[in-house]
Formats: C-alpha cells, structure tokens, sequence
C-alpha cells in the first residue's frame, strides 16, 4: 500500500508540473552560452564560445518580436543583431532578420504529446519520444526528450530552451558546427553551468600549419600540398599573375625567371589562416633543386601510443612536439639518424617540428596519440 501510495504521489507530482504555467524561454534577463565546434572536428574539441541575450520588442507583421543578440567576445560586450525571437502559448518563434517576409520557423512547441512529430525544416522530421520533469537550472522543469532516428537526442527545457542552445533547433538539420549549452545566467547570476566545460568562455583556435612542395619539369611545376591541422579552404598564389583553389594544383609558367609561390590555408570557422611562402626558379632546362631531407625523413608510427621513430633525420636537428593549444611540450636535439622519442605522458592532437642547425623547418607533421 505504501509503495501504491507513492507511485501515486509521483504521477500526481508530474502531472501538476505539466500543468503548471511554464516559465517562459522570451526572457530579456537571461543569457545564454553556446560551444559551437566544427562538425569536423579534429582531436581535442577545438571550438569558439557564442552568447545570446533578447532585448526590446518592436512590431513586425502585426506582432510584437523580440531582438535576439549574439557575442562572441570573452567579456559578452560587444553585440550584433542575430534574429528576432516570440513566444505565445507555449510555442517559441524564430525568425530571421534577413528573411523577414519569409514563413518563421516554431523552435520549441511545449503543447506536443509523446509520438508526435516535430518538423524543423522539410525533410527534417523528429519525434518525441519521453516527457517529464527535469531537474535543470536549480527546479524542476518541463521536458520534451526529442530524437532524430536515433541518431542524435536533444531536449527541450522549459524557461531554458534546447541543451544545444536558444537557437539549436534552428540548426539541428545543418551542417557546419556541433553546438552545446554551456552556460545561461539569469540577471547576470549564474544559474547553470555545464560541467563538462571548465568556464563559460572558451576560445581554442585550431593548431594549422601551411607548408608545400613542389617538382619543377621545364615549365611546369607541380605541387603537392604538405599542410597540418585542421582546414578546409586553401588558396594558392604562383607569382605570375595566376591563382589556384585546388589542393595540389600542377602549373604552366609561361616564362623563365623566379617567382614567388605562396599558398594559404584558412578555415571556414575562422580558426586557422596560415600562409607560406617560397621563391621557385623557373627555366626550360631545369629540374628542381629543392632539397629532398624532408622526404627521406621517416616518422612513424601515426597514431602513436608510446614512443615515435624518427629515423634519416640530420644530425644536430632540433626536434619540438607542439599541443593543441601551441605550446611546445617536448623538445631536444637529435643526436642519431635514428631516434626514438617517448611520449606517453603527451597525448591529444599533436604538431611535430624538426629544424635544422641554421634554423630552417625541415618538416613539420601531425601527429595524432
């Protein structure tokens, strides 16, 4: 009997939660953080924190929209207009600032049952498959558990909106970044902070590196992009006028003399923008000069568990192991052909260096433990 009694007690609970009035998501003394990182990820979670904040209301189509700000700097100080936010029976609205004559899209609708469907965008059908209440944010709250082919479960939070954020589910069926709630303060006191996260500002750039090589026949030059870490654009300059997207692009001269050949990397989410520079000579009768060490130099292997082999490497070369956030964790200088390097205390997304006696880099290589 008592154990009916309190099984009773919280079905009771439950249902008078559900029919509560829910604590609006449209507040304008709230602020909420966002990790966004790349869909293609490269080891070490790199990403970059975003803030959004809701301000005054202005009328538009005959109703009243709220303005959804975002900051991207680490004191959420500087803001730019990002969309146009309202709520209205337990439904959330988003729309665009620069498609305002366009349909909006519903963000959250808390009047939905178990099983039934949610659409984001065509083709972008998700189901709810659970409701209850969470205890997020200090208090319980309203839930929907929702799932995309069982790929992917997110929830929907009264008061806080999606667990990727104010705006996730304006992102869930897109490519172009993973994003996570991080932290939400309301009246600029903090009220949740998601533990997996150290702070509530992060800011990693990517670790890139822009290198090449190149085989000179005559006229033509042929080269083959040697770059590290995590890009997605590359941009190549051969001196003569004429430029290149490709990744290892072949090019006609169509004179003799030297030229200068840059290549420049750059990702999309603006964490990496290297470029590298040579000067190459161009005549009809010349095969290519350039120093092949760097090709005969074997590292192995990759990935790396314990130890990293090093071998045809010149002697008196310095060596450096680069983290993930740029820091030299590992250096010395190679006194055999043949070396073996041991770094099991060094793990995640690594960057290896060899430079030469006068100072010039020899190879520089990812290496993933």
């Amino acid at each position: 009997m008592k154990k009916f009694a309190i099984v009773f007690l919280l079905i009771f609970s439950t249902i008078e939660v559900f029919n509560q009035e829910l604590e609006p998501i449209v507040d304008t003394n709230k602020m909420w953080v966002v990790f966004r990182q790349s869909a293609i990820d490269p080891p070490g979670g790199f990403g970059k924190s975003y803030a959004y904040k809701i301000s005054d209301s202005i009328l538009i189509n005959s109703n009243y929209w709220f303005k959804v700000w975002q900051s991207q700097d680490s004191l959420f100080s500087d803001w730019n207009q990002y969309g146009y936010i309202r709520e209205e029976n337990n439904k959330v609205y988003y729309m665009d600032p620069e498609v305002i004559d366009f349909d909006t899209i519903i963000m959250y609708d808390f009047s939905l049952e178990i099983g039934d469907t949610v659409t984001f965008s065509e083709g972008c059908d998700w189901t709810i498959y659970n409701i209850d209440s969470s205890l997020f944010a200090g208090k319980y709250r309203y839930t929907q558990h929702i799932d995309s082919t069982n790929w992917k479960t997110i929830k929907h939070i009264e008061g806080i909106g999606s667990t990727e954020g104010l705006l996730g589910p304006v992102f869930y069926c897109t490519t172009g970044g993973i994003r996570t709630l991080q932290c939400v303060y309301e009246n600029d006191v903090l009220i949740y902070h998601n533990p997996i996260y150290e702070s509530c500002y992060i800011y990693n750039p990517y670790t890139c590196h822009s290198d090449f090589t190149y085989q000179i026949d005559s006229l033509t030059a042929t080269f083959t992009n040697e770059s590290t870490g995590y890009y997605d654009e590359t941009y190549w300059n051969f001196g003569d006028g004429q430029s290149s997207t490709e990744e290892n692009p072949t090019h006609v001269f169509q004179d003799t003399g030297v030229y200068e050949v840059s290549l420049s990397i750059y990702d999309s989410l603006g964490g990496c923008n290297h470029q590298h520079s040579t000067n190459i000579t161009i005549s009809e009768t010349h095969i290519s000069p350039q120093n092949d060490i760097p090709n005969k130099i074997e590292i192995f292997p990759n990935p790396v568990k314990n130890s990293l082999k090093v071998n045809n490497a010149i002697i008196g070369s310095k060596i450096q192991i680069i983290n993930s956030l740029g820091n030299i964790v590992y250096e010395s200088i190679l006194k055999n052909e043949d070396n073996e390097i041991f770094i099991s205390d060094i793990s995640g997304f690594l960057i290896l260096r060899i430079i030469d006696k006068k100072g010039k880099e020899l190879i520089i290589k990812k290496i993933i433990k």
